[in-house]
């Protein structure tokens, strides 16, 4: 992650997704709106060259159908590149400890890590019904930003059966109940 996406990242408590990331997160829309465009396009070249509008309801339920799915799609994975966010007085070290100790227990392959990120994948079995997830935690003061969503670098998946909000949830609820022993 780059300094910009992480800024961006903080600043819109949004998953800032690379170009091959926002390609693959985005490309169920591009695919299900294809055929509508192709043939509103050939609508739009009957109108021009014959001065004739004509369309069938079968062409209109396929304009429609796939146009309504496709924004019920973009809403879901907008709302999956949002992170949670908590915050928290335990120290970095300590937040990193939790984070290793979830990332053995849930199978992540540690990836990225600087100062500010920690990035992590999955890599399920070829039955699992996902083709893994990505785990993006930012650290900025005292505030920890987690996001779970399918792994943008991978093939497009518009499902990860729960992975994901187990992923997030796991991490958040450890750190809370170290924050609290902390505490009290």
């Amino acid at each position: 992650m780059t300094e910009a996406q992480f800024q961006k990242s903080i600043e819109r408590g949004e998953l800032q997704l690379s170009t091959v990331g926002k390609f693959n997160h985005w490309s169920p829309i591009f695919f299900l709106l294809l055929v509508p465009v192709v043939i509103l396009i050939s609508i739009a070249v009957s109108i021009i060259s014959q001065h004739s509008f004509h369309i069938s309801q079968a062409e209109l339920r396929i304009i429609i159908i796939p146009s309504v799915l496709s924004l019920l799609i973009y809403l879901v994975q907008k709302r999956r590149l949002k992170f949670k966010i908590i915050t928290t007085t335990l120290s970095q070290p300590e937040i990193l400890k939790i984070i290793k100790q979830v990332s053995k227990d849930l199978n992540w392959i540690p990836g990225t890590h600087s100062a500010n990120t920690f990035i992590a994948t999955t890599n399920p079995g070829f039955f699992s019904g996902s083709w893994g997830e990505q785990i993006t935690i930012l650290f900025d003061g005292n505030q920890i930003f987690v996001n779970s969503v399918c792994n943008p670098q991978d093939r497009p998946s518009l499902a990860s059966f729960g992975r994901n909000r187990n992923n997030m949830k796991t991490l958040l609820n450890r750190i809370t109940e170290a924050n609290q022993v902390e505490i009290g």
